[in-house]
């Protein structure tokens, strides 16, 4: 790539405030394509014919200084990402953000779910 000197932080953070985002829409699907159902960690011994999905929340830390939006106590900010991963693919079929004090089965009511 020709890089003699590592950017700082502040370097790499300017630049992605002001880098359109098509670009890592553009990497993700690349990489979807090239990875998406090849990871190799499964050793299921038993079959089962329905598509399997789980569903996960995390919780992302964000600071009061730049998300005021997103109150979570009164010194620190979060929202709450709820993930339903396809277990064959290994990857996120759906993401629900809410707000930080929203409950997990309450975020998972608005993924949508497959018959």
């Amino acid at each position: 790539m020709g890089i003699t000197k590592v950017p700082s932080k502040s370097s790499v953070s300017y630049q992605n405030k002001h880098r359109d985002h098509n670009l890592f829409k553009d990497y993700y699907f690349c990489l979807l394509e090239s990875l998406g159902q090849q990871a190799g960690f499964k050793q299921v011994k038993f079959r089962i014919k329905s598509k399997i999905f789980l569903l996960d929340s995390t919780t992302i830390s964000l600071g009061l200084s730049l998300f005021d939006w997103a109150k979570y106590k009164t010194a620190k900010g979060a929202v709450k990402m709820h993930t339903l991963l396809d277990y064959d693919g290994n990857l996120p079929a759906y993401v629900n953000i809410t707000n930080s004090k929203t409950a997990d089965n309450r975020g998972a009511y608005k993924v949508p779910l497959v018959k």
